[in-house]
């Protein structure tokens, strides 16, 4: 029977994770008639879905007053500063389109470029670890090993030689894009300086800031054509959390970090990151110049030959890799490596991986400042749901919805905020009308360190302790 609703139950876990599959194509779909963000295959279907007793959690009668909510915050995630995002953000958005735009600038389908596309589009096999293409790159970088006691400065060769030069060819294809990669920038940012303390070098609050201080358009520009958000949002994201969203949360961190002049970033869940590795080295801009900035990638089915290296991107910035779930590399590393001083994850899907509960329960054990991404407000808020089950944090989710879509800013407190830096593409996102954008939402699903303090129960706890 043709469905384009499916669902799946995890009663081991108590959470429910929904997947919309829109199967086929039919002239006679039926569209939800008040939210107007789903498909359905048949009025049956959608009827169905609406009560849907075996699972009420996803039953759209529970849903369907925010994904309203979804709908009407279209215009504003669709809003970005790129000529061709009219283009790129629009709902008839495709593969096809994809081409052609990236193939206007002759980049299309080439080194990281390709990576906007499915795996099965520039593989022969299904399946492409990640970070199989990194020796490619190889002249970009140095490495040792995660066992290696070898100091970064003592292996390091210099990134000026023709061999440097041709592997950022080979990363960003086109000639200019490489030319302007390598350089410093040379711009003065147009935002306002940081309070300080801060961990960053320069102040940009959205993708025209970030273009103006890298010389990639004007001062007097408002629109930019230049498409290298495409693959920059990953470490502008990165850079987002750290300058903006951590001092928020945790502002008594950012002095300690600078007494030490070192920051440890554990990323969590990483998959086609590793491969766009090239990108990261942008952050030794961002970050200031007197701190060691040690970033750990912690995910599955990385490729074997990038499997616990360490890869120096600057003398003082580094990225080192680790297969496997991240609470197993947390249990591996807790008598060698201190704990970091910021988790991210990257479109974390948190509802969509059975995983992910044992890993959010040791970064909650941890205490340390987490944020994730996520593609879309329906998936940021179940990851505010798994959370929330857990006893970890708010459960809240139309307060949450609401503060969300009702900033002034993304300075704002909310602990659901859209990304200025979120990727200009939108996804394909079957079943569903509302749209998905890498990057696109910033979330901390966790308890702030002052409510664990206001509602701590560590006396009664500890008062019934038997010694």
């Amino acid at each position: 029977m043709l469905c384009c609703v499916l669902r799946l139950w995890e009663e081991n876990l108590g959470i429910s994770s929904i997947i919309l599959v829109r199967l086929l194509k039919l002239p006679s779909t039926s569209i939800s008639p008040q939210c107007k963000a789903l498909f359905y295959c048949s009025d049956k279907c959608r009827a169905d879905d609406w009560i849907s007793s075996s699972n009420p959690d996803h039953r759209h009668q529970q849903w369907c007053s925010r994904m309203k909510v979804f709908m009407d915050f279209e215009p504003v995630l669709q809003n970005l500063p790129f000529t061709f995002a009219p283009i790129t953000t629009a709902p008839d958005f495709s593969w096809i389109k994809l081409d052609q735009i990236l193939s206007y600038f002759g980049v299309n389908r080439q080194g990281l470029w390709k990576y906007e596309f499915p795996p099965t589009s520039y593989s022969r096999s299904c399946q492409i670890s990640p970070g199989a293409d990194l020796p490619l790159f190889s002249d970009l970088w140095t490495t040792t090993t995660m066992d290696s006691e070898k100091h970064a400065s003592t292996v390091l060769s210099s990134f000026c030689s023709a061999s440097y030069e041709d592997a950022l060819i080979r990363a960003f294809v086109s000639p200019s894009f490489a030319v302007i990669m390598s350089l410093s920038p040379s711009c003065e940012s147009p935002a306002p300086d940081l309070q300080e303390p801060t961990l960053m070098n320069i102040n940009l609050r959205d993708w025209l800031d970030y273009y103006k201080w890298r010389g990639l358009c004007s001062a007097d520009e408002e629109s930019i054509s230049n498409p290298l958000a495409l693959i920059l949002h990953w470490p502008l994201t990165l850079y987002h959390i750290a300058a903006h969203k951590l001092p928020q949360i945790r502002p008594c961190c950012i002095p300690k970090i600078l007494k030490i002049r070192k920051l440890v970033i554990h990323v969590v869940g990483v998959e086609k990151e590793l491969s766009l590795l090239p990108v990261f080295k942008e952050l030794d801009h961002l970050f200031k110049p007197e701190l060691r900035i040690c970033i750990y990638f912690i995910g599955r089915h990385f490729d074997s030959a990038a499997d616990k290296v360490v890869y120096h991107l600057s003398p003082r910035l580094s990225i080192s890799v680790w297969s496997g779930l991240y609470h197993e590399f947390l249990h591996a590393q807790k008598l060698k490596s201190e704990l970091p001083d910021l988790i991210i994850g990257f479109n974390a899907g948190l509802a969509a991986y059975l995983t992910w509960p044992v890993t959010l329960s040791s970064i909650g054990e941890t205490g340390v400042p987490v944020f994730f991404t996520d593609s879309c407000l329906y998936s940021s808020l179940w990851g505010f749901q798994v959370t929330s089950s857990l006893g970890l944090g708010p459960s809240s989710l139309d307060s949450i919805l609401y503060d969300c879509c009702h900033q002034s800013s993304t300075e704002t407190q909310s602990c659901l905020v859209l990304n200025p830096f979120r990727s200009p593409i939108r996804i394909k996102a079957p079943g569903v009308r509302w749209g998905w954008f890498s990057n696109a939402f910033i979330f901390s699903p966790f308890y702030t360190e002052d409510y664990l303090q206001q509602h701590s129960d560590l006396p009664q706890r500890m008062a019934s302790m038997s010694v």
